[in-house]
């Protein structure tokens, strides 16, 4: 398709419509990307019917996500008639392309921005003090391999510094091998962008001011009458002398930074998707 979308030939619509029907992904999103790019009035139609009937997931994203890239009237009445559904527990998957996408598209649209700030207003309004709540959005649709790759990879968010899933990661923090049998899909999102809000009192941090006026934070891994040890944000132990400490402050305070301030929101998606498959159970090592 793309060479045939290349060389402007007559054989790519009919190709195009047969590629809608695929049952393989890829084609279809494919398809429905090139069909969009050429006639998008016949795309939003399309659009509609996929987010009607399809069941896969990416398939309905990527769907979704194409209305902000249509210039025409039935892409964002489409769009308006989604924000109003995004709460529906069928929409829960593409909840998070639907606003990306308003978001664009209000920008020229006041309808469609009016809308998604009062979508916006009633869910803070029902939040109370969940400070996970505004990124509901990200509690469906995620993909887990990409969020594997983010836990072991990712250059900032660097996750293993701090947890281990079977033989790869750090015992700093809690293991994760069998977090999903443990928490819900909302205590985890809630744990990946507001770590503290939820805190063993085991893993509180620890904040050291130093003779010399340094202030050192971190989670304390052990102390004896001449020194203590700390792991800091990016999994680093520090010893501290303690003739050098000059005062302890017991916070109640995560040493694991927000994942807001290192992930998008499509990146916390993946990730929770992640640890929702997280079902081995630790067994104790013998002794």
């Amino acid at each position: 398709m793309s060479a045939l979308d290349s060389q402007a030939s007559e054989l790519l619509n009919p190709l195009i419509q047969r590629s809608l029907k695929s049952e393989t992904t890829r084609p279809c999103e494919f398809a429905l990307e090139l069909l969009a790019k050429h006639d998008p009035r016949r795309a939003v139609i399309q659009i509609a019917a996929t987010l009607k009937t399809s069941y896969v997931t990416a398939e309905r994203q990527r769907a979704a996500a194409l209305c902000a890239e249509l210039d025409v009237p039935g892409a964002d009445r489409l769009l308006y008639t989604l924000i109003q559904d995004l709460t529906a527990a069928e929409s829960a998957d593409i909840r998070l392309e639907v606003i990306e996408a308003a978001e664009i598209r209000s920008r020229d649209n006041s309808q469609l921005a009016a809308s998604l700030a009062e979508f916006r207003t009633a869910r803070e309004q029902s939040a109370g003090d969940d400070p996970a709540a505004a990124f509901d959005e990200c509690l469906v649709g995620g993909d887990p391999q990409r969020g594997r790759q983010l836990f072991l990879n990712h250059i900032s968010a660097q996750c293993v510094r701090c947890h281990r899933v079977g033989r790869q990661g750090s015992n700093i923090g809690p293991r994760l091998d069998d977090v999903a049998l443990r928490r819900d899909a909302k205590y985890l999102l809630r744990s990946i962008v507001a770590p503290s809000a939820d805190i063993d009192d085991k893993y509180r941090s620890q904040v050291v001011v130093m003779n010399s006026g340094k202030v050192v934070q971190g989670l304390l891994l052990k102390k004896d009458d001449l020194s203590m040890t700390l792991a800091d944000a990016q999994g680093q132990e520090v010893e501290i002398a303690l003739a050098d400490v000059e005062e302890f402050v017991d916070r109640k305070v995560s040493i694991m930074p927000e994942m807001t301030e290192t992930l998008s929101r499509r990146q916390i998606r993946d990730l929770l998707a992640f640890l929702l498959t997280l079902e081995t159970e630790v067994r104790p090592t013998a002794r």
